[in-house]
């Protein structure tokens, strides 16, 4: 004697929701990337990176020209300004390497932006002047927003990741704040410094 069809369809039901039930199950026992870990490890990455650009900037304003009476920064000696023009050539082509890397996706935002910061470095201890490094400030201030702009356009297009753009925007900022403390008077402090 067959069973009735409808104690078949139901049997039927009972195991298709069993099978979903196993594999609903299975499919949380995997282990997954928890995203408050992914979280923590963008926030370490970011973290690491701006000590490394403030250790950088207090080394640079430990050693940087001396500021005169007059407030202005003294120009480097002629043999040490022929040696920063020698390397800011370098950089630049350095810089351009990197954004080209970048664009054909062989170099990650991280890379192009301590390329941009080596430039800005050398360009700020050429000046001798506060009017002539706030002019290097606004310039690079200017490439950066372009730079951050690419990178979220890019982001959109599920070329980079959201590192990325946090990291461009984070150079940003840490460009401009450090042109604002500058024109405040803090020029040999850091923000860790004032964190202590």
């Amino acid at each position: 004697m067959e069973p009735p069809k409808s104690n078949l369809l139901a049997g039927l039901a009972l195991l298709v929701a069993g099978i979903s039930l196993g594999i609903s199950v299975a499919l949380l026992s995997t282990p997954r990337r928890d995203a408050s870990q992914e979280s923590k490890e963008l926030s370490e990455r970011i973290n690491t990176l701006v000590k490394e650009r403030f250790d950088a900037e207090k080394t640079r304003a430990e050693t940087a020209n001396p500021v005169s009476a007059d407030g202005n920064y003294k120009a480097p000696p002629e043999k040490i300004k022929k040696l920063l023009l020698e390397i800011l050539a370098t950089q630049k082509q350095a810089r351009e390497g990197a954004h080209v890397a970048y664009d054909r996706g062989l170099k990650s935002a991280d890379e192009v932006l301590i390329s941009e910061r080596a430039v800005l470095t050398t360009q700020l201890d050429l000046c001798g002047s506060v009017d002539e490094r706030m002019h290097v400030y606004d310039e690079m201030l200017r490439v950066l927003a372009a730079f951050e702009k690419l990178v979220e356009a890019r982001e959109q297009a599920g070329q980079v990741t959201k590192l990325d753009v946090f990291l461009a925007k984070n150079e940003r900022l840490l460009t401009e704040i450090s042109m604002e403390r500058e024109k405040a008077g803090y020029t040999g402090a850091t923000r860790l410094d004032v964190a202590k």
